[in-house]
């Protein structure tokens, strides 16, 4: 059994370095998930049953240059997809 539903965090790079963050924690590093991997996790993930993914996590999701592509290729394979950000980059 599949879980219907996946958090993913697409950035762990951050635009805002709030004092009360757990990203300061442990350790800032700037990575991004590689997107064609996503790509191929995410059709998998589609063909077993997965429903819906949030994207957020250990950054900023809107800070990955592929965030639009990645939304779509989501919808595209069958998942419902939400953002959970600071909302800075939408202005």
């Amino acid at each position: 059994m599949f879980p219907i539903y996946v958090e993913i965090s697409p950035s762990g790079a951050c635009n805002h370095r709030y004092v009360f963050c757990a990203k300061d924690f442990v350790g800032y590093r700037k990575q991004y998930l590689d997107s064609g991997i996503l790509a191929d996790r995410l059709a998998e993930m589609g063909e077993l049953g997965v429903k819906s993914t949030m994207y957020a996590g250990e950054g900023e999701p809107l800070l990955h240059r592929q965030i639009g592509e990645i939304v779509r290729h989501t919808r595209a394979c069958g998942i419902d997809a939400a953002i959970t950000t600071n909302g800075v980059l939408l202005g």
